[in-house]
């Protein structure tokens, strides 16, 4: 199984005696590869359990979407759609759960 993996994990790996079979994504393949990672980092922030576990997951789900962002040249976007968002539709402060929706 392939999948995306941090820049210096082949380093880190080499220095403690691991070698790891690698290669370099095309271009075409890495958005796909990129949307993985997203759904992988946000399942282990789903499946952690303490403050410490949940903040390391968070990091790594916020540095995949900000690699995803950098790879389509819309990183400085997605902050600001996200607070645009946040001033038309608020955020999830207050905790507010949706019974049943009128459809």
């Amino acid at each position: 199984m392939e999948k995306l993996i941090r820049d210096k994990i082949v380093d880190i790996a080499l220095s403690s005696g691991e070698t790891l079979k690698t290669r370099i994504s095309n271009g075409g393949e890495l958005t796909q590869f990129l949307k993985n990672k997203i759904v992988e980092e946000a399942n282990e922030v789903f499946l952690s359990g303490t403050k410490e576990e949940i903040t390391e997951e968070l990091a790594d789900l916020l540095t995949v979407i900000k690699a995803f962002g950098d790879h389509l040249g819309i990183e400085d976007n997605i902050f600001e759609a996200a607070e645009k968002k946040y001033e038309e539709r608020g955020g999830f402060e207050k905790g507010i759960i949706l019974i049943k929706e009128n459809i």
